[in-house]
């Protein structure tokens, strides 16, 4: 399954980004969903706000949780990128650390 590459995704409580399936369910119509979504969400809109990583299966209801307390968003992107293609995802643009 394809991951389109990250976008910003507004969540009441804080900042967020998501990197969505281009499969939709139930029939990729307009009242259809993402199969699949990372989602990497910071707890509150202050910077030094804990900042968690979790995947959305809306396919079977499924939510795994990877991680909270990263350092910034760019530290949590990547580790998400990295679970995904441990998961066997293919994900477009996928979020490189700068040096």
């Amino acid at each position: 399954m394809i991951l389109k590459e990250w976008c910003n995704f507004t969540i009441d409580s804080g900042r967020s980004y998501v990197r969505e399936s281009v499969i939709r369910i139930p029939d990729n119509g307009c009242n259809s969903f993402p199969a699949v979504r990372m989602i990497v969400q910071s707890l509150l809109f202050t910077q030094e706000s804990p900042i968690k990583i979790y995947l959305v299966d809306s396919e079977y209801g499924l939510i795994t949780n990877y991680g909270i307390g990263f350092q910034s968003f760019e530290q949590a992107k990547f580790i998400a990128d990295v679970k995904l293609v441990e998961l066997g995802f293919e994900i477009k643009k996928p979020f490189i650390l700068q040096a």
